[in-house]
């Protein structure tokens, strides 16, 4: 059972009343659907309410999008016979007093109405419930507000803290993902998903209709067999859920977060089930701990020591799988030692010593009472018998637990406290400003929405592997990375990277391409090749359940392909069509105008994909001389990010890889690349409409002490992630543009800088003349604080928004460590920025946006 705690965990709470004086009938109709009528002759209302047993844990191949609260959200935006505006009508006209939410293990549509007009108000739920239309236009509102109630939900220190804690206990069973769902996979879902989600979960066989209130119970039985009888009956797609595994060592998870100024801890068990006989003993242990100003809890920490601002306990125990005994607390970041210090020796007199008689009592009466008072209104009574028969399947189960309650003894909640609240199986979950970070006790802190704990191990054959933890949601990204791309060819050569690289996946010595194919597809898995300027590898995604399958495909590819001829045929057509593809675009066209003309001697004049007379060129045997040259373990880094155990990943990668071979690595030498003298300007007259205006500036390396400063200048200059900045006020403000942005391109050796400019041919010198204007304001005089401090802040959320996702946080790992920057480079990104000076920006912009150096490529319209 539980208590209400806060608003994010309002929909998980089972609050049980005693019997009703007029027993509820229960009846299962022929189409499997459960109706409950009660009597209730208090006021002049009834209040309806159907069930359907699905929630955010049984939503299968959707687990973590949100779609059972997506559905909730639409169904009633229209049906078949009424529109949107006739729903809302007639609600209002019934009194207005109807909802809907979605919880873990099920979804509740709800109104209350005047007695007289009940069979109304029944048919109307059940028409939107049972036969929703889900139009075009509503889904698509829906989605939008959805969106912002996941915006919502992050500037919510209390629904973050339940997220972070439900994630911690939970490292198996789909209780851990929020009802709402993640940004990335909610994005995903199409109206098609909601109809087929709707028709797979929607049938009788899973929904329970309850009605209580002022009502003859004989017609009102009646009226439900008719009207909901003829919907047709129908198997449900419902999940079996996968236990937790037992706990077996203390969890702590720690997110930090600088907008905030208060702590927000969550301390916790994993305990029983509802069916479990220990449930009334925890239920009141949590009465007798942390209920009420007079509690254990409340008196010591709060009163008499002053550690906490908030404090309170619960006992959840759900119907779909082990549950949790909690404690919450808000605080100031540095009282947090001495709070979770007394709270655990709280928790431990519960185990240790008795509790006084008087203690006892007032905390089952105190229980009791809740009870009691949740069956006072008919809608309050309507949802307890609801509840009592979605999770127990009996409309009696509330005489029970009182029962139960009432029989717990001081020695009952000494064994229930040894047995469940051991220090082994403690969690703890912390959100708060930074400070919270160095307050840590035990276990990995993490600074992040996910773990920042990243495992690292060396294999034999010196392949170094990257493991981090992320159980929010049931993926696994994992990319490996060599050094390699167009800074091993030459002309002659150019596209050898690319090409060997789409070649991995195109057959191995086990599996054909067709078979490669099938299996990811079958795994629902993602999996390609990429290559570019400095690196090439390969990288999928897949579901946690399928990360091993996957792995094989994924190491066999990597280790052994046998680059057949056919398929290397095939492919180099694709390739081919990609490179005339790429001369319909002007953007690409620009580009590597400016890289041929920027770099005299260095590859990255080359065009990543190659030409079409070099791809032509291409054999075999330099495909499988090229994979066998860089392609080798000591020369490789994989990072795996998702919902795995580090160290079982790691073995299953020591397994996979385990005959990759050690080879000599010999990288090509690179010419070195003289320096400018003086500007250089190519202007190309091609088929086209808009013309292009492209700056490069030579100098950004990877590794250069001014790459957080020029990040800095970047987006004071163009924005950062969106275009925003100097240049787009300069230029879009002044109709110059279409689009503007500056970004550098660093290399290793070399890089360049690049400024883009699409505007109309007629505004080539105007739109000239103000990007260098812009550029010379900026290198000669310091901006300002306010301007300084949105540059760092949007270069800080860019990098966040960056490697928010598990491939692109994989990709950053692995090339940064290939780069000689370490694998956990990004950790310091953001504090390194905040040290970026007004002056460093000014000196920079002097030093490195020198038009007397400048490659200028204009192409437009002849």
């Amino acid at each position: 059972m539980t208590k209400t705690v806060s608003a994010a965990l309002a929909v998980l709470c089972i609050v049980l009343p005693t019997v009703a004086a007029q027993a509820a009938v229960v009846e299962t109709l022929p189409n499997g659907m459960t109706i409950a009528v009660e009597e209730n002759h208090s006021a002049p209302l009834v209040s309806v309410r159907f069930y359907v047993r699905v929630g955010s844990a049984y939503e299968g191949s959707y687990l973590g999008a949100g779609i059972s609260h997506f559905v909730e959200h639409c169904v009633s935006e229209g049906t078949p016979t009424r529109s949107k505006q006739d729903i809302e009508t007639l609600q209002e006209s019934l009194g207005n007093s109807t909802n809907a939410y979605t919880s873990t293990d099920h979804t509740c549509y709800y109104i209350t109405a005047p007695v007289a007009r009940a069979h109304e108000a029944i048919e109307l739920v059940a028409d939107y419930v049972l036969q929703p239309s889900f139009p075009v236009d509503a889904v698509k509102t829906q989605r939008g507000i959805i969106e912002r109630e996941i915006t919502m939900g992050e500037d919510d220190p209390a629904r973050r803290l339940w997220h972070l804690f439900s994630g911690t206990v939970y490292r198996t069973h789909p209780a851990r993902y929020p009802t709402i769902g993640y940004r990335e996979q909610f994005d995903l879902l199409q109206r098609s998903d909601l109809v087929s989600f709707h028709a797979d979960h929607y049938v009788p066989e899973n929904m329970v209709a309850v009605v209580v209130g002022d009502v003859d119970s004989a017609e009102t039985l009646v009226y439900l067999r008719e009207l909901l009888g003829r919907y047709p009956g129908g198997a449900t797609r419902r999940p079996t859920l996968p236990a937790e595994p037992p706990q077996i060592s203390a969890r702590r998870q720690v997110e930090a977060d600088a907008a905030l100024n208060r702590a927000y801890l969550f301390i916790g068990w994993p305990t029983v089930d509802l069916y479990s006989p220990d449930l009334y003993a925890l239920d009141v242990a949590d009465f007798v701990l942390g209920y009420g100003p007079s509690s254990p809890l409340v008196t010591t920490l709060r009163d008499e020591l002053g550690l906490v601002d908030d404090i309170g306990s619960f006992s959840h125990t759900p119907s779909y799988g082990t549950g949790v005994f909690a404690i919450r607390a808000t605080l100031a970041p540095e009282n947090l030692p001495a709070a979770e210090a007394a709270i655990i020796e709280q928790v431990r007199r519960l185990a240790d010593e008795q509790v006084a008689s008087e203690q006892l009592q007032k905390a089952i009466t105190q229980k009791s009472a809740e009870i009691i008072y949740a069956q006072e209104t008919i809608q309050g009574r309507a949802e307890i018998l609801g509840q009592d028969l979605i999770s127990t399947g009996d409309p009696d189960f509330s005489a029970t637990y009182i029962r139960g309650i009432r029989q717990v003894t001081a020695a009952d909640i000494r064994r229930v406290a040894a047995e469940y609240l051991r220090p082994e199986t403690l969690n703890t979950a912390v959100l708060g400003p930074p400070e919270v970070a160095q307050a840590q006790q035990g276990t990995t802190a993490v600074t992040g929405s996910d773990s920042d704990r990243i495992l690292s191990r060396r294999l034999d054959n010196g392949m170094l592997v990257l493991v981090q933890e992320a159980h929010h949601s049931p993926m696994v990204s994992m990319l490996a990375g060599f050094k390699a791309g167009v800074r091993y060819e030459s002309e002659q050569t150019n596209g050898l990277s690319n090409f060997t690289a789409a070649m991995l996946v195109r057959g191995t010595h086990d599996h054909s391409y067709q078979q490669i194919a099938e299996t990811t597809d079958g795994l629902a898995a993602r999996l390609y090749p990429f290559s570019g300027r400095n690196t090439l590898g390969l990288q999928a995604q897949c579901t946690s359940d399928s990360f091993p399958q996957m792995l094989e495909v994924f190491a066999d590819c990597l280790i052994h392909p046998t680059f057949p001829e056919d398929q290397l045929e095939l492919q180099r057509q694709l390739i081919l069509a990609d490179i005339s593809q790429r001369e319909d675009n002007v953007n690409a066209v620009g580009m590597d105008l400016l890289a041929a003309e920027l770099y005299r001697n260095h590859p990255y004049r080359l065009p990543q994909l190659g030409t079409a007379e070099s791809v032509a060129a291409l054999t075999r045997e330099q495909l499988v001389e090229f994979h066998s040259r860089y392609l080798r373990p000591n020369g490789m880094v994989l990072s795996v990010i998702g919902d795995v155990s580090a160290e079982e990943a790691i073995g299953l990668v020591e397994e996979r890889f385990a005959d990759f071979s050690i080879g000599e690595i010999a990288p090509p030498a690179v010419s070195p690349e003289p320096e400018p003298t003086e500007d250089h300007l190519r202007r190309v007259a091609r088929n086209q409409q808009q013309a292009i205006v492209l700056y490069g500036f030579p100098g950004p390396t990877i590794a250069s002490p001014d790459r957080y400063t020029l990040d800095v200048l970047s987006a004071v200059l163009a924005g950062a992630p969106m275009p925003g900045g100097r240049l787009h006020e300069a230029l879009r403000g002044a109709e110059l543009v279409y689009a503007t942005w500056a970004y550098p391109m660093a290399g290793i050796e070399t890089g360049h800088y690049l400024i883009y400019a699409a505007t109309a041919p007629e505004r080539i010198a105007q739109t000239q003349e103000a990007i260098e204007r812009v550029i010379g304001e900026l290198a000669s005089q310091a901006v300002a604080d306010d301007e300084l401090e949105r540059g760092r802040s949007m270069a800080i959320a860019a990098k966040q928004l960056g490697i928010q996702a598990g491939l692109s946080r994989a990709q950053s790992m692995v090339l940064d460590e290939l780069y000689g920057l370490g694998f956990d480079n990004y950790r310091h990104y953001a504090d390194n920025i905040t040290k970026v000076t007004a002056e460093q920006v000014q000196q920079l912009a002097a030093e490195l946006l020198n038009f007397r150096c400048a490659t200028i490529v204009i192409t437009e319209p002849e």
